[in-house]
């Protein structure tokens, strides 16, 4: 996902109230934060 459609993503999560990551509270998110 690097530097394609994270805005789109951002978008798309904001539908859901719950996030299922592999994790993801140790790399996925704080990954997808530092990179918006």
């Amino acid at each position: 996902m690097r530097e394609n459609n994270l805005e789109e993503f951002l978008t798309y999560i904001q539908n859901y109230e719950l996030i299922v990551t592999f994790n993801g509270k140790l790399f996925d998110v704080p990954f997808i934060k530092k990179v918006l």
